[in-house]
């Protein structure tokens, strides 16, 4: 059980780091995306920021709680939305 708490804080982490990241960048060039650009693709990626953020907290709150169900859901539920970001900013790739 130890290890599962350890590597959900390293999980919790990685997400606080890609939300801010994300929110940080709405107005600024990263990669091939220029969100400076193009509204939509500013507000898609503050979205997907704060979305992040709020992962971010609902998984601190699993490892207080400890509870390995709702820990496995937290970690699907960050995985099905990490796909659709990266499949909603694979329309504005190399654009």
């Amino acid at each position: 059980m130890t290890a599962i708490i350890i590597l959900m804080i390293i999980f919790a982490v990685l997400q606080l780091i890609v939300g801010s990241f994300l929110f940080k960048h709405q107005n600024k060039p990263f990669m091939s995306f220029h969100p400076e650009n193009d509204p939509l693709l500013s507000k898609i990626i503050k979205n997907f920021g704060i979305t992040f953020i709020i992962l971010f907290i609902i998984s601190v709150i699993s490892i207080i709680i400890a509870n390995m169900i709702f820990m496995m859901i937290v970690i699907f539920v960050s995985c099905m939305i990490v796909m659709a970001m990266q499949l909603t900013l694979s329309k504005f790739f190399l654009k």
